[in-house]
């Protein structure tokens, strides 16, 4: 899941491994050596200008949506729309 402009986007999403697979084959399904990312970002870890620190660290605790940074109340109706499919966000 990714946040983008107020939209919850389900799409373009990959499991990427914190220890490459070929570095850490036996790690392959630990759960805290796995972390799902959209595309952009999936590129991004790979290419490593995201720190095995932060995977990990976001992996261990995802970070909790917290509506009223987006000018909204929990009590609120979200102001978010859930989607899967890359056309429905435009």
């Amino acid at each position: 899941m990714s946040l983008h402009n107020g939209v919850l986007d389900y799409t373009d999403l990959s499991v990427h491994h914190i220890e490459p697979l070929t570095e850490a084959w036996d790690r392959r399904l630990d759960d805290d050596n796995l972390i799902t990312l959209n595309s952009f970002y999936h590129e991004q870890a790979e290419a490593g200008s995201i720190t095995k620190d932060l995977l990990y660290e976001l992996a261990a605790s995802p970070p909790a949506l917290n509506l009223e940074k987006l000018g909204h109340s929990n009590t609120d109706s979200p102001p978010l729309k859930i989607t899967n499919s890359v056309n429905e966000m435009e």
